[in-house]
């Protein structure tokens, strides 16, 4: 039987969900039923993904504005982790430009720019011991850089190197339930060491108006944090621009937009010393943010 054939086969969409939207329902009792709506949500649009956050928050996503977690510095420390069984350990660390014939995976995705290498050369490492478990480290590695160690965002542009090994001879003691979990310590360790930052999502919007509507669509993009061209670069705007900008100009603009870069978003953020204000209700809208 040919594994490739299913009765449905998952839509493989180029556009990643990036816009994340945190819900909760203003009287708990009601949960399941917005459980029960993101699940028809989820069966409606293929684009969207829903995931149960703590406490009790659920963010939806689609084409738009998001972050991602990524490192400036190289790690600071040598960080080792050992199996639970205390027979197998990897290591990663450092960068070096000959690593790049060794490249083991891309990750979370194929054609991401989270990169993994293998730096040991096969007379200073066993390479067969080291293959038999390059499986189950490419599949940690993958699921990994899904949820990074900062708040759960994929990681972009970091390239974990494996520098040394000491692995069990016994088939045994070296499965991927020994594996899998020291492969996501050794990697979580080693993260935030390389002086961790935040990239968000940056947006390119083009805007068609009559020129008597010109203030207004300043007005609208200093509103959403953005800037014209005639100003320095700022973060990217948000999702709305497209209905205020339309709004405020009694429908005379029109955007298009278009996926920029990934600027890193200023600031440390294991820095504790910075105050994390509650949310306040949007002067721009009648309803609360959530």
């Amino acid at each position: 039987m040919n594994e490739d054939v299913f009765i449905s086969r998952p839509l493989k969409l180029n556009t990643q969900s990036i816009i994340k939207i945190a819900i909760e329902p203003v009287n708990p009792s009601e949960h399941p039923k917005i459980m029960a709506g993101l699940r028809k949500v989820n069966k409606s649009y293929p684009l969207l993904s829903t995931r149960l956050c703590i406490p009790r928050f659920h963010q939806s996503g689609r084409s738009g504005g998001g972050l991602c977690e990524s490192v400036v510095e190289t790690s600071s420390l040598k960080w080792f982790a050992e199996a639970s069984n205390k027979k197998n350990d990897d290591c990663n660390y450092d960068w070096d430009l000959l690593a790049s014939p060794a490249i083991w995976a891309l990750g979370p995705y194929n054609t991401s720019t989270h990169i993994l290498v293998d730096e040991k050369l096969s007379f200073e490492v066993d390479k067969t011991l080291l293959g038999s478990v390059k499986d189950s480290i490419v599949q940690d590695f993958q699921l990994g850089s899904r949820n990074g160690p900062l708040c759960e965002e994929p990681i972009r542009n970091v390239k974990f190197k494996i520098i040394d090994q000491s692995i069990t001879q016994e088939t045994l003691h070296r499965g991927g339930r020994q594996i899998i979990p020291t492969a996501r310590r050794v990697a979580y360790s080693a993260f935030p060491m390389a002086t961790p930052r935040l990239m968000e999502s940056n947006f390119f919007i083009q805007v068609q108006a009559p020129a008597d509507c010109i203030s207004s669509v300043n007005t609208v993009l200093a509103r959403n944090v953005a800037t014209s061209p005639r100003m320095h670069p700022s973060p990217v705007p948000r999702h709305r621009t497209h209905a205020d900008l339309r709004t405020h100009t009694q429908g005379q603009a029109f955007c298009l937009s278009v996926f920029d870069s990934w600027p890193i978003v200023p600031g440390d953020p294991l820095d504790k010393s910075i105050v994390i204000r509650p949310l306040e209700r949007n002067r721009y809208s009648n309803r609360p943010n959530r």
